[in-house]
């Protein structure tokens, strides 16, 4: 009978904050809710959130990225906003 242990490292459990999570352009913009075309503009103005390119046509965002972009952009009134 033969016996397999696994090592130290895949016994540990695996937490969401350890993996770093990553969408295509589609879901990205619906995780914030943009249009797919929005979220390309951004990304052409380089107005948009950070991402990574895996290669010339294979674009992805990493999550947490996302969702500190989207706060970045949090305002308490309109004057902020316009100034």
């Amino acid at each position: 009978m033969l016996t397999h242990s696994l090592p130290p490292s895949a016994s540990k459990p695996v937490t969401h904050t350890s993996i770093a999570r990553y969408l295509t352009s589609i879901e990205a913009a619906k995780h914030l809710r943009l249009s797919e075309r929005t979220l390309s503009y951004l990304r052409a103005q380089s107005g948009g959130p950070p991402f990574i390119a895996i290669s010339r046509r294979r674009i992805v965002y990493d999550v947490a990225e996302l969702d500190r972009w989207a706060r970045s952009r949090q305002f308490n009134s309109i004057s902020e906003y316009a100034a």
